[in-house]
């Protein structure tokens, strides 16, 4: 996980209101979250 996905994670931990165990759904909200930085997720 590179450092924006780290900022995403720690974003999502401090603000998130509804949180989710489900890893597909994390996975597809996070890359959508880190698009915000440099426009195309690693995927991790």
């Amino acid at each position: 996980m590179g450092s924006s996905g780290a900022v995403v994670a720690a974003v999502y931990d401090r603000y998130a209101q509804q949180k989710t165990d489900d890893l597909f759904a994390l996975k597809n909200l996070f890359a959508q979250m880190e698009n915000y930085f440099h426009g195309k997720s690693s995927g991790i």
